[in-house]
């Protein structure tokens, strides 16, 4: 009798289980980008950066596993790095324009008027500066605070701002103009 082998993990479908992650995590990322990162605050900032670095990572497990990059000559190389900066790129901006289509579904179907006050400024940003101003509204008995782009410091401390922002998620909003 020949002694039975023995089932190592070996014998898993790895590609399966790193495909079936994969797709896990492109689509927790998709969720977590298009449903929080409107949000304010710091916690919202860290689940922005970790939705991005989800959905990047699916995609270079795509590249990796299915698009070969050594052993080939030079134009084959290049070929597989611009079909990955091509894929690359286009999930990003189909990501943004899902984003943004969720947003003006949420103000066309749940918006409501509403009104906030400027209460301060922020500003940031990588080789140049991104102006914010920062106000607060109320919803339902709920205080929130929020910023806006303010380019050209249209935007005053003080100042009344009219809002459209959803009833189902009131962080949700577009700024329609000023109280004169």
């Amino acid at each position: 009798m020949s002694p039975r082998k023995k089932s190592y993990p070996r014998d898993l479908p790895w590609g399966s289980i790193l495909n079936g992650l994969g797709l896990l995590f492109l689509i927790l990322g998709l969720l977590l980008y298009i449903l929080y990162s409107h949000r304010y605050g710091i916690w919202y900032r860290f689940v922005f950066l970790i939705s991005g670095v989800m959905i990047l990572f699916s995609l270079i497990g795509f590249q990796i596993k299915y698009l070969e990059v050594k052993g080939k000559g030079r134009g084959r190389r290049f070929l597989n790095w611009f079909i990955s900066f091509t894929i690359i790129i286009s999930a990003f901006s189909g990501i943004f324009f899902l984003k943004t289509y969720y947003d003006e579904l949420q103000l066309r179907k749940h918006g409501t008027i509403t009104y906030g006050t400027v209460i301060g400024y922020e500003t940031g940003g990588r080789g140049g500066y991104s102006h914010y101003a920062t106000f607060e509204f109320v919803f339902e008995n709920d205080n929130y605070i929020q910023k806006a782009w303010n380019s050209n410091d249209h935007y005053k401390i003080g100042d009344r701002l009219i809002l459209t922002i959803s009833k189902n998620d009131p962080e949700i909003f577009e700024v329609i103009g000023v109280v004169k």
